[in-house]
């Protein structure tokens, strides 16, 4: 089963998935209606005309959008595999995971100088392949390095420097109205929202909001993990007592990493369950 947009404009009465490219670079579906991204001179998200002529029919059964299977794996929804000629993934049955790599979503996690000589630049996702994450000066992002070649401090120095960034942006563009190009969010009288969360609100304080988007400064190991896996463990946030303080789990990776040597290599691993 899968969300359907009827396209009622230009291309009048094509049905596509909410996932196609030819939807999801323009438009985006939200509590069954279809918004446009990146609108007018604010570039918010909004109802446009050409919107508002798409429908939305929730639940529409593969079966009748495709004949038979191979028009749906070609439609992007199971890749090919040219070496044995067959549709699928090949993939451990008793595995934790149905794949990972090395950075992924999240390939500027660590930060070395630029003289360091053991590092992994990993593999970006294709979701900010496009997209350069900046660094201080002496200094680039990496997937992979060792313990003693990380620079905590900065890494803590350098999220607190772009936060204040972009809490100047925000402040800007909810005072004057005038938004960047690449800005998505949507703006009312209480503040700016991006997909439902309020990421600045009217009379926020600098310190108010460096409070909610920045890490503690208490946190030794500046590391917004999920995971901590080695050979021997695999210990997740997940497992805190429901009750407790986050700053929990800040305690228990800034434990574990100072029980590290430091030669080890720290990685960061993008994965999917």
């Amino acid at each position: 089963m899968s969300s359907i947009i009827i396209v009622t404009g230009r291309v009048n009465g094509t049905l596509v998935t909410e996932n196609h490219p030819s939807f999801l670079k323009k438009y985006i579906l939200h509590q069954g209606k279809v918004f446009q991204r990146d609108a007018g001179p604010l570039h918010h998200t909004k109802r446009t005309k050409r919107a508002k002529r798409m429908q939305a029919m929730l639940c529409y059964p593969n079966q009748k959008l495709y004949p038979d299977f191979q028009s749906f794996a070609d439609d992007g929804w199971i890749p090919f595999n040219e070496e044995v000629q067959k549709y699928g993934y090949f993939c451990n049955p008793n595995a934790m995971w149905d794949w990972y790599s090395i950075g992924g979503r999240w390939a500027d996690m660590l930060l070395v100088k630029t003289t360091c000589k053991d590092y992994v630049l990993g593999e970006p996702s294709w979701a900010i392949a496009d997209k350069t994450c900046p660094a201080p000066d002496g200094y680039m992002w990496v997937s992979a390095a060792r313990k003693k070649d990380i620079a905590w401090q900065c890494m803590h120095d350098w999220e607190i420097h772009t936060a204040k960034e972009h809490y100047q942006k925000l402040k800007h563009i909810f005072e004057t109205g005038i938004c960047e190009k690449d800005f998505y969010g949507k703006m009312n009288d209480i503040g700016i929202s991006v997909y439902g969360e309020y990421v600045y609100q009217k009379g926020q304080s600098l310190s108010s909001y460096l409070k909610k988007n920045t890490i503690s400064p208490k946190v030794k190991y500046p590391l917004p993990l999920h995971d901590i896996i080695d050979e021997s463990m695999w210990r997740s946030r997940d497992d805190i007592v429901i009750g407790k303080e986050s700053s929990d789990w800040s305690e228990e990776i800034d434990g574990y990493i100072d029980g590290l040597s430091e030669d080890t290599v720290l990685a960061c691993v993008d994965y999917h369950i």
